[in-house]
């Protein structure tokens, strides 16, 4: 709280006009900073774990990010999945994986008092120049949000959570827009592609390291029905207008219905992929955000899984084995992270605590 407080002062320090009060602020932060420097327990996160653990294995030299003792596999039963090609012990770390998107849920009642790019538990929080949407702990913070992603949402501060992911997700994909080309045309492939070729496309080392292609793959196992939904349909229409209106995202492509055929893939990755997850520093304060993440995608599910993943900083991922798993046997996790908000996983990792 100290370090909030002494920001604040700086801050009102900086635009203050009145000399007497300038001069409150100044000994007020000096009384602060003697109270800083006294020792104090610095409140603990409950979610994420600070220090991210390595893999327990070599890496993957196919798959960023995975161990090599799993490898990335099609099956006519599962489709695509993986399998171990070595023995994994209890407690391995398999993989590491951090989120291709992270996105604020913003009905969460005290989304007030995180930032919106770091997500960092904080009070002093600073809007966008431009817009009240939008919060952050610091200048830096607020400049990365915008240069990046946040000057395309500006004006549409009335979006839907989905929809703000969407955004985001296609701005980090296409590059805010210097790859918008190379996914519609992307997506033109994956389109014609038939069921057969697409069985082994998945598996492919290039797609796997490519961020736009691991991302877009993500939409193979669309069906006919999933594009005929009517809500994504009419609203990746109008955030393609949007976009082509309100923005130079687009920078003169005017191919609006391509456009929409991306964003339409884009929505079933978010229905179909994304994690919520609950980021709370504390109990009495819920924040909750989507993640995306390629690989962990791929994971099978199960409530009966042989893996289970934790969340660490930045939205960082770590996937270790609840059991020995031989080689040859699929590796499927569990459907929830571990965190330490529900009972039932509370007791699963009581299980396999020693095994850490």
């Amino acid at each position: 709280m100290y370090e909030e407080s002494l920001i604040d002062i700086d801050r009102a320090i900086e635009i203050s006009t009145n000399t007497a009060l300038t001069k409150h602020f100044k000994d007020t932060k000096m009384d602060l900073e003697k109270k800083a420097s006294r020792p104090h327990t610095k409140q603990n996160n409950r979610n994420h774990f600070e220090d991210i653990p390595s893999l327990s294995h070599n890496e993957n030299k196919d798959i960023p990010g995975m161990s090599d003792a799993v490898r990335l596999v099609h099956s006519t039963k599962y489709g695509v999945n993986f399998e171990a090609t070595k023995p994994i012990g209890t407690g391995d770390v398999i993989l590491i994986e951090k989120p291709q998107v992270t996105s604020i849920i913003q009905t969460d009642v005290d989304v007030a008092r995180m930032c919106y790019y770091c997500l960092r538990d904080y009070r002093a929080l600073l809007p966008c120049e431009r817009c009240n949407s939008a919060l952050y702990c610091s200048k830096e913070c607020r400049a990365k949000a915008y240069e990046e992603y946040h000057r395309f949402q500006c004006n549409s501060k009335n979006f839907p959570d989905d929809v703000q992911f969407v955004i985001i997700l296609l701005m980090k994909i296409t590059e805010n827009g210097e790859k918008l080309a190379e996914a519609i045309k992307y997506c033109e492939k994956l389109d014609t592609m038939s069921s057969d070729s697409m069985k082994e496309f998945r598996t492919i080392r290039d797609n796997l390291g490519d961020n736009l292609k691991s991302t877009l793959n993500l939409s193979i196992s669309m069906k006919d029905n999933d594009k005929k939904n009517a809500r994504s349909i009419f609203i990746s229409a109008y955030i393609a207008s949007f976009l082509r209106n309100q923005t130079n995202y687009m920078r003169g492509y005017d191919d609006v219905l391509s456009i929409a055929k991306l964003l339409l893939r884009l929505f079933y990755i978010f229905h179909a992929h994304a994690f919520m997850e609950d980021i709370s520093v504390n109990k009495d304060n819920v924040n909750g955000v989507y993640n995306l993440y390629s690989l962990l995608s791929l994971f099978p599910h199960s409530c009966c899984a042989n893996t289970v993943y934790s969340i660490h900083k930045n939205g960082v991922i770590a996937v270790r084995a609840t059991k020995d798993i031989k080689p040859g046997e699929q590796v499927i996790n569990f459907v929830f992270s571990l965190l330490l908000t529900c009972e039932i996983k509370i007791c699963l990792m009581r299980c396999f605590a020693d095994n850490f």
